[in-house]
């Protein structure tokens, strides 16, 4: 960032009351992944929502960051150093997330859409705020009325497609780089107008506003580093306890499977006993613990699909033969 437009330790603080959020779910979401809790709360539509909002947090604040440092000239260097910095901690995600959970690894998550974000952000930086907020409310809007099975092979970016990829977190370009734009959009309009005196002068004071605008300062190496953290820590209490993952309750797979299935074009009804007999196969072939984990090899994944196809066959016929 230039000396002529030095950091708001308010944007700071926000950030970092932001990761705070965030370590919060990540400890939920642990304990549910080994059985502390149960599981099924994760797939509440409040915990859902709560990591919704999270991401949308991030995302906004990306945006902003980026009118404000702009504010005085960006330094393109320092800026786009900052973007391969992102870009190869998406790919470290990518890559660990693939050795541990290879069937929901991370393909495109908020580090990937926050690149992806950044760089069309910078294209519309000297754009007029209206037009970059209505490019942010298009690309939020867009995903509400194409969900096409043609775009599904790029769904695991675009969110554009009818089928959603499993992943741990999927935060595809359309909708979620919409709130970059409409923090953009929103800084850009307030730099217009003056930004407020308190906001400018305001300062940390007191250790947790201290410790919130230090932990905003160095956002991405809290985001790298904390799960693994709080990871490694509820494994190991789940070995002294002599607990292990909890595999998923079948009531809420059968509710996703279903869910999925007539997104895909399925009637509910064939979907609901599908997807049912999908489950009931796979505790008779032995496959259930790991469809439920998340640790199918490439053997145990021909078979899921194999007795997948076999109960499609045997339900009633749909309107439109989905995939569940």
């Amino acid at each position: 960032m230039s000396e002529t437009a030095p950091r708001l330790p308010l944007v700071d603080a926000a950030r970092g009351g932001a990761l705070v959020a965030m370590a919060v779910y990540h400890v939920v979401w642990d304990l549910g992944f080994f059985g502390f809790v149960d599981p099924g709360r994760l797939q509440e539509a409040w915990f859902k929502g709560f990591g919704h909002a999270i991401a949308a947090a991030f995302l906004t604040i990306v945006g902003a960051s980026l009118a404000l440092a702009a504010r005085g000239g960006l330094d393109l260097p320092a800026y786009f150093r900052r973007i391969a910095l992102v870009f190869a901690a998406a790919m470290a995600v990518t890559a660990a997330t693939a050795f541990v959970f290879p069937d929901s690894f991370v393909a495109f998550g908020v580090l990937h859409c926050i690149v992806a974000a950044s760089l069309f952000g910078f294209f519309l930086l000297d754009r007029p705020w209206p037009l970059i907020a209505g490019a942010g409310a298009l690309v939020l809007a867009l995903p509400l009325v194409v969900q096409a099975p043609a775009l599904d092979a790029t769904n695991w970016w675009s969110g554009l497609g009818a089928a959603e990829p499993r992943s741990h977190d999927w935060r595809p370009f359309f909708p979620w780089a919409g709130f970059t734009l409409i923090g953009l959009a929103g800084a850009k309009w307030a730099l217009a107008r003056g930004l407020p005196a308190p906001l400018v002068a305001w300062r940390a004071q007191g250790g947790i506003a201290r410790l919130l605008t230090t932990g905003g300062r160095h956002a991405l190496a809290f985001y790298l580093l904390h799960q693994p953290i709080l990871f490694a820590l509820v494994f190991a209490a789940a070995q002294m306890a002599g607990a292990g993952p909890a595999p998923a309750p079948q009531p809420m797979f059968e509710s996703a499977c279903a869910t999925q299935c007539v997104r895909s074009g399925g009637e509910r009804a064939f979907c609901e006993t599908a997807c049912a007999c999908v489950v009931r196969e796979a505790q008779g072939a032995g496959l259930w613990d790991k469809v439920a984990g998340g640790r199918m090899t490439e053997d145990d994944r021909a078979r899921y699909d194999a007795l997948t196809r076999q109960c499609l066959r045997a339900a009633p016929p749909p309107t439109r033969a989905p995939s569940p």
